[in-house]
This record gives C-alpha cells, structure tokens and sequence, in this order.
C-alpha cells in the first residue's frame, strides 16, 4: 500500500512513458523517436552545436583541397581532435536530459555530478574505446602484411574486425555511465561489459539480446547516411556522367553540409538511444524497473525486514 507521503496513483501511472520495463527490439526502437519528439528544439539545438565544429574543419579541409593545396595531416588532425572533442559536449548534455526524462526525475532531482567533472571523463573513455578498437584492427591489418595474400592473412583480418567489432559493442554504454556521472573510468567500462553481455543469455536469445538491440539502434543513422551518398552519387552522374571520379567542389560541399543537417538530428537521436539502451540492460540486469516502481509506490527503494 502506498504510503499517505507518496504520489497519487494517477500520477505514478501517467509518470510511467515512459512504461519503465524490459521492451522488445522494435519498441525499444519506437521509444527512442517519442522521446526525441518530445524535446525535439532542445534535442536540435543540442545537435546544432554538436555538429558545427565538425563542419567547420571540413569545409576548411574542402577549401583548401579547392584551392590546389593540399593541407597537411598535422594542420587539419588537432582541428578535427578539437572538434571532436567539443562534439562530446552536448551529446554529454543529451544523455542526462534524456535519461531523466526515461527514468521520470526531472533533472534537478536527478543529483547528476557537475557537468566540468564529468566531461573530461567522458572524453577519456571514448577515446579509450577508439584506440582499443584501432589497436586490434591494425594488429590485424599487421599480420596481413607480414603474411601476404594468404588464407591465413584473410582469417587475421576478418578476426581482427570481429574481435574490434565485439570490444566497442560490449564498451558502448561506458560513455553513457560516465556522463551521468560514474567516477570511475575502468569501472564504468566494465560494468558496460557486463550490462552488454547479461541479455545475451535469456529464453529467447536472439530478441533479447543487446547486441541485437545495438545492431537495430545503429542502423538507423547508417541507413540515413547511405541513402544521403547514394542520392549525391545519382545527381553527380546525372550531372557529370561520373560516380566518383572527377566530381566538381560543389558536389562534396552539398555532401559535407546535407549530412551535417541530418547529423543535427541523428546525434541526439543516439545519445537518447545510449540512455534507453542503458536503462534496458540496468532493468534486466539490476531490476531497475521494480527498484523505481517500489520507490514510487512507498517512499523506499528496497524491503526490509517485514515492511
């Protein structure tokens, strides 16, 4: 029975989107657009200056490609780091707005560290994510060299990519921890590890299964990005009568600035789907669902004793 202190039963059911249980794949999918429809400005916006940084240092690289001199890797490599870097920011911002908005706790209640602490700890495991992945690819593409063109060579680098693949699918939620305001790097990768690997183990393996889950989610923006190429490509050879070769200025321009209009809506878009993701693998694995349905109904998070 819930406590005279606690929320009105209408209440808890209407702050309950936000239905806070395991979901199958394809509802899970759904979520992800009604939240973003929601706080579709912010969520824009957000995205706005998460993608203008990265805009700018292409259209200069394009620019300078233009104009017959070909920038150098050390003069376009510490802008494209810095722009990354700046890109993280409001995806940062995203990822607590979302899931405050998922778990029905407004933000100010959400006790969130500061955000100049928890920044530079999201930078950190990114980064850390990356350089794990292109570390076994390039151990793969070493073995290759060394081999030559062998069935050996073959086998190590479709390993390679496999194995980089299965590393950044089980770390992808560490980012996600820190910027909510885990404190500590090694132990929000791990505990993404174990989150990712949990709900690969259940009745119906291929439904509930987080990688499944992450494969559908990613597909979304790639699908988008290919089908952005495929209609430059289409309107540069109607145009010029080629598909890659000897494409005017104008062509990659209209390319590098579409595909930043659509990245305005696709970052947030998977910032949100990180936080939902999240929340899926913390309700199967921790029974997040049932802890805040308890605190809701009585004014306490677990069962002591006989209460």
């Amino acid at each position: 029975m819930p406590s005279p202190e606690a929320p009105a039963l209408g209440q808890m059911a209407a702050e309950a989107l936000r239905h806070l249980r395991p979901t199958s794949a394809l509802e899970l999918f759904d979520r992800i657009f009604v939240l973003w429809r929601l706080d579709w400005e912010r969520y824009s916006l957000l995205g706005l200056l998460a993608v203008l940084p990265g805009l700018a240092v292409e259209l200069y690289a394009l620019w300078r490609w233009g104009s017959g001199t070909t920038p150098m890797s050390m003069e376009i490599v510490p802008w494209a780091f810095l722009a990354f870097v700046l890109q993280l920011l409001p995806v940062t911002v995203v990822v607590r707005h979302a899931f405050s908005r998922l778990v029905a706790v407004p933000s100010s209640r959400m006790g969130y560290r500061p955000l100049h602490l928890v920044f530079p700890r999201v930078v950190v495991g990114v980064l850390f994510i990356v350089f794990a992945m292109a570390l076994i690819l390039n151990w793969g593409l070493a073995v290759v060299e060394v081999a030559g063109p062998s069935l050996l060579s073959i086998v190590a680098f479709v390993g390679a990519v496999a194995a980089s693949l299965w590393i950044g699918a089980n770390l992808c939620l560490a980012p996600v921890l820190l910027a909510l305001g885990w404190p500590r790097i090694f132990y929000a990768l791990y505990k993404s590890w174990k989150f990712m690997v949990f709900s690969r183990f259940a009745a119906s393996r291929w439904r509930d299964n987080a990688h499944w889950r992450l494969a559908l989610l990613l597909s979304f923006p790639l699908a988008c990005h290919g089908g952005l190429a495929v209609a430059v490509r289409l309107v540069q050879w109607l145009e010029t009568g080629t598909l890659f070769a000897g494409a005017p200025l104008a062509f990659a321009a209209a390319h590098i600035i579409i595909g930043a209009a659509l990245d305005v809506v696709l970052l947030p878009w998977l910032a949100i789907a990180g936080a939902a993701l999240l929340i899926e693998a913390m309700c199967r694995r921790n029974a997040l669902d049932i802890h805040m349905r308890l605190r809701n109904a009585t004014g306490v998070d677990s069962i002591v004793g006989g209460e």
